[in-house]
């Protein structure tokens, strides 16, 4: 008997990723993801003038030659791996982008260098350049719903591991790309995704956030070429699951996909301070204590 096929998680987000139309997206999620775009782009221009930014750059200009893609907060272009790299990494320095609790990632972060890297080198804009945006970012938050918190309980950077399989899905939409070789991009980023909380405080924080955005588009670059990977990566014994979740899984995650927009509910956290997302409220209420009680911010 014919042993029959049972999709996997990387092919059921290919499969969505690749047909997914604006028209399938609610007004109020299209509205979500034009803010988030706006936002996350000017916290990377204001992020590119940070030290680890400009550090960043120099790499970039020395290790991944030119191109066409954009440097945000500069007069200055690169390939779109360099891009991806350099854009996600100012986009984290400041520590002010925005956030879901779909798996507690920044997903914006690391979609919008890979999809504006890849919407550069394929030369798309407007509808396409946001539809790729919004596939990436609902694969990211499905991946986190999936996981639950667990898996950055674990010591897991979600932002890191799961931005970047949003960002291969987000980049690879943007590459026009098939149902199967969405799979397999989302495979590729699967394999190579990292990232530790052991990071916190240095300067490896915004840098991994970087090489998550430049796997992703790498990864969907890879993937157009042809290249073979591993469709049942999440669900292998050796695989993503296994490995950084112990084996579990929520499927909700994935059933609610394109059903339940994430970036409506449980929607995403535009930070007012350029400071982490649990320190938001503290820094609201330390706002309101010191204009009601007159006191010197500088005392």
């Amino acid at each position: 008997m014919r042993k029959v096929h049972s999709a996997g998680i990387a092919e059921r987000l290919g499969a969505w990723v690749s047909g997914l139309s604006l028209s399938h997206v609610p007004e109020a999620a299209l509205h979500v993801a034009r803010r988030c775009i706006i936002d996350t782009s000017a916290v990377a221009i204001a992020g590119s003038r940070t030290g680890v930014a400009e550090r960043l750059r120099a790499h970039v200009s020395g290790q991944y030659g030119s191109g066409a893609c954009t440097l945000l907060g500069t007069a200055h272009s690169a390939s779109a791996l360099g891009a991806a790299l350099a854009n996600g990494t100012a986009a984290h320095a400041l520590d002010f982008d925005d956030t879901s609790y779909a798996g507690v990632l920044h997903g914006s972060t690391i979609v919008l260098p890979a999809v504006l890297a890849a919407a550069q080198q394929a030369d798309i804009a407007g509808g396409q350049f946001l539809e790729a945006f919004i596939a990436g970012s609902e694969a990211a938050y499905a991946l986190g719903l999936t996981l639950t918190d667990s898996h950055y309980m674990r010591g897991w950077w979600a932002t890191g591991t799961l931005g970047a399989i949003g960002a291969a899905a987000g980049a690879a939409k943007a590459g026009g790309l098939d149902a199967e070789p969405v799979a397999r991009a989302i495979a590729l980023a699967a394999l190579g995704a990292h990232g530790m909380v052991a990071m916190l405080g240095t300067d490896a924080k915004p840098i991994l956030a970087g090489q998550a955005a430049r796997l992703g588009v790498e990864s969907a670059l890879l993937a157009a070429q042809g290249h073979s990977a591993p469709l049942q990566v999440f669900e292998d014994p050796r695989g993503l699951l296994a490995l950084m979740n112990e084996g579990r899984a929520d499927a909700a995650g994935l059933e609610e996909l394109g059903q339940t927009w994430r970036l409506m509910e449980p929607g995403i956290a535009i930070k007012r301070h350029p400071v982490c997302s649990a320190a938001q409220a503290a820094m609201e209420l330390t706002g309101t204590l010191i204009a009601e009680n007159k006191l010197d911010r500088e005392h």
